[in-house]
């Protein structure tokens, strides 16, 4: 019996923390855990995205000779019409090929390409103009019985560096069941480069785009 005269014996002393030791050491683990995972994104995100870009990037090994150069519209800079002449000109290919549609009013694309190519030293008489697509399924789509027409089993594709990827992806598509080999080359762009894309907004902006019409490509 207490000094009250109640009976009872001895209560339990409170833990410190009122009971509330458990959540509380749940709690800090999870904090911890979380900013573990801050301080391990922060050092994986550059090297991810840094692979990101190269894998965006990355071209193939050109051929020792192709049939023809085909070069994709979309580049304001003029920078892929300048990478296939200079390819042309060490002798890869005898044909150059540009693709690309309506762009303005009485303005193709492929024509506007054509003549930065006569200018850079490639005669007319090796140029094919393909002056419909829009897209870079219609450059493929248009263009491969251009080159069934003209007998080519070897085509190298040129591009922007950043656009390697998906432009590989929809010409195997539909050349490699026709019996065509596909080599897709990059021309460097100075929007996009590869170790540090998601440092400028248009890098950013050609990045993000790539990597959302890839997954379109994959799902349809």
């Amino acid at each position: 019996m207490d000094p009250t005269g109640r009976a009872g014996g001895a209560r339990p002393a409170p833990t410190p923390d009122g009971g509330r030791s458990r959540p509380r050491r749940l709690a800090r683990a999870l904090l911890l855990a979380l900013a573990a995972a801050l301080i391990l994104l922060g050092v994986l995100a550059e090297p991810l995205l840094v692979a990101v870009g190269h894998w965006l990037a990355r071209p193939d090994p050109l051929p020792a000779s192709a049939d023809a150069l085909v070069v994709l519209s979309g580049d304001p800079y003029g920078l892929r019409e300048a990478e296939a002449a200079r390819l042309w000109h060490q002798g890869l290919a005898p044909l150059v090929v540009v693709t690309g549609g309506p762009i303005a009013w009485q303005t193709v694309a492929a024509e506007v390409m054509a003549r930065h190519l006569e200018a850079l030293g490639v005669p007319g008489e090796a140029i094919l103009v393909e002056g419909r697509a829009t897209s870079t399924w219609e450059n493929a789509a248009y263009t491969l019985p251009l080159m069934e027409a003209q007998g080519a089993r070897q085509v190298v594709v040129v591009t922007s560096n950043y656009h390697v990827r998906r432009a590989r992806l929809a010409f195997r598509r539909l050349y490699e069941p026709a019996g065509l080999q596909v080599a897709v080359h990059g021309a460097p762009d100075p929007g996009f480069h590869p170790d540090g894309w998601w440092r400028e907004p248009l890098g950013r902006e050609y990045g993000l785009l790539e990597l959302m019409k890839l997954l379109w490509y994959l799902v349809t």
